[in-house]
């Protein structure tokens, strides 16, 4: 007895696919010599015909229904399950938080008095910066209207009126369907 390699002939016995000739060729010879492999074909074949001669087995009345309820309710546990998963992933973060912020707040909690001025600092800080601000914004708007004549700032605004009416045709002109003529 010749020491084959099974591998490819174990392939071709369960393989669905047809084989080519001379696959099939070289099947039966390895078969012919071969009693290991010619014993798995044999139980191959035997198993097919019981597989295929077997009637199929109806399901017990009722089963898709069952199979339904018990799919949503698995999918009801998952849910939950999900749920309660998040919420105390939730939970856990706002009490790490709010730890973290007490910790930070007990010198204020101590002593209030500096927070409460430097809150004023800060109020009037910012308050007194958009005073400033809008009194230089004022004076640098009045110095341009006293260099520019109003003559000018009538063209200005003739000119851009004139863009903004060119734009709208353009878009308009832009967003017409043409057709392709073939």
């Amino acid at each position: 007895m010749a020491n084959y390699n099974h591998l490819p002939f174990e392939d071709w016995l369960f393989s669905e696919q047809s084989l080519t000739p001379k696959e099939s060729s070289d099947l039966q010879d390895h078969l012919m010599d071969c009693k290991t492999c010619r014993q798995l074909s044999e139980a191959w074949t035997a198993v097919e015909v019981q597989l295929n001669s077997t009637p199929a087995v109806a399901p017990a009345p009722g089963f898709s229904h069952r199979w339904q309820a018990r799919l949503a309710t698995d999918l009801q546990k998952i849910h939950r399950r999900q749920i309660a998963l998040v919420l105390s992933v939730g939970l856990f973060s706002v009490v790490i938080l709010f730890l973290l912020l007490a910790f930070m707040a007990l010198p204020l909690i101590q002593s209030p008095w500096p927070f409460i001025l430097t809150a004023v600092y800060r109020y009037t800080m910012i308050l007194s910066s958009i005073s400033y601000t809008a009194a230089a914004v004022t004076k640098v708007l009045r110095a341009v209207f006293e260099i520019i004549p109003a003559t000018l700032w009538v063209g200005i605004l003739v000119a851009l009126g004139s863009l903004g009416v060119l734009w709208v045709i353009s878009l308009k002109q832009l967003s017409i369907n043409r057709r392709v003529v073939r």
